[in-house]
């Protein structure tokens, strides 16, 4: 599953999370621990959390956060 894939689907279960993330389930249970991961929203029987929240900290360089690349060409050459 790709971060734009679990956007659109809206809520993530734990297990896609650990898939997402590329970590089992007790590295997900140290990032939520941590605040690297968002608390989930609902439980049911895994824990079910909100898709952009979970994207957003798991990849801060997505496609929604990420600045265009063509801003760049009205910042001049020394930008940044």
């Amino acid at each position: 599953m790709t971060p734009d894939e679990a956007i659109k689907k809206g809520r993530l279960l734990s297990s896609e999370v650990c898939a997402l993330g590329r970590f089992g389930k007790s590295g997900l249970r140290r990032r939520r621990e941590r605040g690297m991961i968002p608390a989930p929203v609902d439980r049911a029987r895994e824990d079910i959390y909100d898709a952009k929240a979970v994207v957003k900290a798991l990849f801060p360089e997505s496609i929604e956060t990420a600045r265009n690349p063509f801003d760049a060409a009205f910042d001049g050459p020394d930008a940044d």
